[in-house]
C-alpha cells in the first residue's frame, strides 16, 4: 500500500479501485506503484538481459494509453493518430492480460516478459514506437524476430509448461486480443444504450418538474 508517512520503504504497492471496479485481480496500478530495488535484482545473471527496458517500455505506453482515455474522454478520438489508436488498445490488453491474472495463477518473470512482448508486438514500427528498448533487444526478443525453435514458457498453476513455439504463442495473443476487442466493442454499446436511456429518464423527470411548476403557478 502506498506509503505516505515519510519514512523510507523499499517500496510501495497500489492498490487502484477503478482497476478492482473493472474486475482485475489484483487490481494493482504499476504507475504510483514502486521498487527501490528492482535496479539492483534484475537484469542478465538475476532475471534476463531485456527485464529493465521491456518493463520501462510497457510502464511508458501504459502511462500514455491512461492520458489518452482521459484525452477521448473529454474530446473524442477523431484526433488520434493511428499510433495514438494502437497505444489505446495497448492499455486494454496491459490491463487484461498483463495485469489481470488468476488467483491461482503462479506467473515467472520469464512468462511475464514474453507477454509483455506479444503485447508490444501490435505496433507496426517497433524501431520507431519502442524508445525504450535498445534495438539490440528488439532484433533479439521482438515476437517477430524470434524463429519458432526459441523457446517461450506459460505458466498452468504451479507448473511452468514450454510451448511448441512462437507461432502458437502468436496465435494465442492474436485470439486474446480479438476477444478483447469483441468485448469491448460490445461495452461501449450498452454503454451507448444505457446513456440513452438515461437522457430519456432525465428529460421525463424535466417535463414532469416543468407541469408541476407550471400547475403550482396556476
Amino acid at each position: 500500500m502506498p506509503d505516505l508517512t515519510g519514512y523510507i520503504t523499499e517500496g510501495q504497492v497500489y492498490v487502484d479501485i477503478g482497476l478492482n471496479r473493472k474486475g482485475l485481480y489484483p487490481p494493482i496500478n504499476p504507475l504510483p506503484s514502486l521498487s527501490r530495488l528492482m535496479k539492483d535484482t534484475i537484469g542478465k545473471g538475476s532475471t534476463r538481459s531485456d527485464h529493465k527496458y521491456v518493463s520501462d517500455q510497457l510502464y511508458a505506453l501504459y502511462a500514455t494509453g491512461r492520458d489518452l482515455r482521459d484525452l477521448v474522454a473529454v474530446v473524442g478520438d477523431e484526433s488520434l493518430s493511428d499510433t495514438d489508436k494502437k497505444v489505446l488498445e495497448f492499455a486494454d490488453l496491459f490491463e487484461q492480460k498483463f495485469i489481470n491474472q488468476g488467483y491461482h495463477e503462479d506467473r515467472t518473470i520469464f512468462e511475464s516478459l514474453d507477454i509483455g512482448w506479444g503485447m508490444l508486438a501490435i505496433f507496426d514500427d517497433p524501431h520507431r514506437v519502442l524508445k525504450r528498448i535498445p534495438s539490440e533487444y528488439i532484433d533479439k526478443f521482438h515476437m517477430e524476430k524470434r524463429d519458432d525453435k526459441t523457446p517461450i514458457y506459460k505458466s498452468i498453476g504451479a507448473l511452468l509448461i514450454k510451448t511448441k513455439g512462437k507461432n502458437d504463442v502468436t496465435k494465442e495473443l492474436k485470439e486474446n486480443k480479438d476477444s478483447l476487442v469483441l468485448r469491448k466493442n460490445t461495452l461501449e454499446k450498452q454503454e451507448g444504450r444505457t446513456k440513452e436511456k438515461l437522457n430519456e429518464l432525465q428529460s421525463k423527470v424535466q417535463n414532469s418538474l416543468n407541469l408541476s411548476a407550471g400547475s403550482s403557478d396556476n
